[in-house]
């Protein structure tokens, strides 16, 4: 499995509840990841929200590693999965002879149902991830000679 490793500065913490992590913009360690700086990270400055399982406070520096999950497989399966579901539904109400539009618009709404159900799925790949994400604090020493 790939993995991506990040640098970043706690922004906001709550003891032993969620924490923000703000990763630094320079892409400096983008050279781990497929995407090699093209996802816009000098323009967006990404954020992780997760639980503080280490107890770190604000202004903490700490290095995120993570796996890597393609953003083109995260849009298939976001936006594809439904709208193929549309067109199947679609074809399957009219060949039950149904009104052109009461299969569109029970079609739309099989749609709406599958969007629902993808990001519930999606929801809970993000919560079996969390649990692989390493975070290591990193100390002032190594920062400065690192």
């Amino acid at each position: 499995m790939r993995r991506i490793t990040e640098t970043g500065e706690v922004i906001k913490a709550e003891s032993m509840g969620k924490m923000v992590i703000q990763f630094h913009s320079d892409q400096t360690d983008c050279s781990s990841c497929p995407l090699q700086g093209k996802c816009g990270s000098g323009r967006n400055i990404p954020q992780l929200e997760i639980e503080n399982l280490h107890g770190l406070k604000p202004g903490d520096k700490v290095k995120v590693t993570m796996p890597y999950f393609p953003q083109s497989l995260f849009n298939l399966l976001l936006f594809g999965i439904p709208v193929l579901m549309l067109v199947i539904l679609f074809l399957i109400f009219t060949q039950l002879s149904l009104n052109e539009n009461l299969s569109f618009f029970l079609a739309l709404g099989g749609t709406v149902v599958c969007f629902i159900l993808v990001l519930a799925g999606m929801k809970k790949i993000e919560k079996m991830w969390a649990g692989k994400i390493e975070i290591r604090k990193l100390n002032e020493l190594s920062e400065h000679h690192g």
